[in-house]
Formats: structure tokens, C-alpha cells, sequence
């Protein structure tokens, strides 16, 4: 009888030597002993805002005069003719030159008309493109003639570059301005230029040359 009590009492006393100790090591462990992975940031990066000007230069009241804009109306942009306002303050400054009556009735000719200025205007306004194909170098001349009709031709050499998509739309939408003089061939050879320019450029392989 005793030895069956002892082959009963042994395993059990044995058992809790052993298996006590680790269950408070298990108890004392925690529940997740693993690292958090660190969430990626969902903070969107803003682009830096670039800084714009608006001004009423000749090639804006010529256009204003071909809209059939009224004399007295050109006559008071004459005065403020070639001044750089910056782009939120603009319209004030037309309020104060031609009031808001005749403001609210010409703003959408006068803004469509109005000269933009931006940074990239006052850099360097040609692309050495001598040792370009002559392919190239005579899609260059298209480029040349209708990329500064609307605008500086500085500003397409130095603007920030852009995947082929992106010039395609901002040739597209600059083809809808009627100064422009763009048409589908001539919009495809600058498109075709700019391209092959930027691939150029981004090689360092040329530089711009001063005007």
C-alpha cells in the first residue's frame, strides 16, 4: 500500500519542481514579446509652390483690342502695363485700376490674356542643339517659333522636367490658345523635340547658351 502511494506522490511532487517554475516564467513573459513593424507614413509630400506674377504687357492689349475690349478699359490697363502683381493679388489691383464693375465684366478676357511670369522666365532662353541631329535641329526652329508666342521661351527651357505624358498635355492645352498657332503636325515636331531634348539634357550631354 505505501509503495503504491509513493509511485502516486513522486511523479506528482516531481512534476511540480519542474513544471511551477517555468509556468511563472510563461506568466511573466509578454503576451507579444515580438517588435511592432514601424507603419509606413501616410503624410502626403506637398510640392513646393512656385512663385507667379501676373502683368498686362502690349501683346495683352493688342489681344484685348482685337476682342473688341473698349478703348477706356485699355487705356487704364496702359497704366499698369508691364508691372509684376503677384497671382492672389492681381485681381485687386485690376479692381483698383478699372473698378469692380468693369472688372466682373472683362475679367475672363483680361485673365486670358494676361502675361504669367514665372521663375523659369529668367534663365537662359536657347538649347545649343548643334551637335543635335538635323532632324532635330530643324524641329528646334518649330520649337523656337511657336514656344514663345504665348509665352517666354525661357520658360520651357528651364521648367522642371516632365514625362512625355505630361508635355503632351501641356502641349495640348496650349494649342487651344488661339495665339499659339499650333496645329497637329506642329504640335507633334515640338513634342518630338522636347523629348529627345530632355533625354539629351538629362545625360549632361549639352548645354543652354545665353540668348
Amino acid at each position: 500500500m505505501k509503495r503504491s502511494v509513493l509511485w502516486v506522490t513522486i511523479p506528482i511532487i516531481l512534476g511540480l519542481i519542474f513544471v511551477l517554475p517555468f509556468s511563472q516564467v510563461l506568466a511573466q513573459t509578454p503576451k507579444d514579446s515580438t517588435k511592432e513593424t514601424p507603419k509606413a507614413s501616410t503624410k502626403i509630400v506637398e510640392k513646393p509652390k512656385v512663385s507667379v506674377n501676373s502683368k498686362i504687357t502690349k501683346q495683352t492689349l493688342d489681344d484685348l483690342k482685337s476682342e473688341e475690349v473698349p478703348a477706356d478699359v485699355l487705356k487704364k490697363l496702359e497704366s499698369i502695363k508691364n508691372q509684376e502683381f503677384p497671382d492672389k493679388d492681381f485681381v485687386n489691383a485690376l479692381n483698383k485700376t478699372l473698378g469692380e464693375k468693369q472688372v466682373a465684366k472683362y475679367k475672363t478676357l483680361i485673365l486670358e490674356y494676361t502675361e504669367k511670369v514665372y521663375p523659369w522666365d529668367k534663365g537662359l532662353a536657347t538649347i545649343d542643339v548643334s551637335k543635335y541631329p538635323a532632324e532635330q535641329q530643324a524641329n528646334y526652329k518649330v520649337y523656337v517659333q511657336k514656344c514663345s508666342k504665348c509665352h517666354t521661351l525661357a520658360r520651357s527651357v528651364n521648367a522642371p522636367s516632365k514625362s512625355p505624358k505630361e508635355w503632351k498635355d501641356y502641349i495640348d492645352k496650349m494649342k487651344k490658345k488661339k495665339r499659339s498657332g499650333l496645329d497637329a503636325k506642329s504640335s507633334k515636331t515640338i513634342l518630338n523635340f522636347i523629348n529627345y531634348d530632355a533625354s539629351i539634357r538629362s545625360k549632361g550631354l549639352t548645354k543652354k547658351k545665353p540668348q
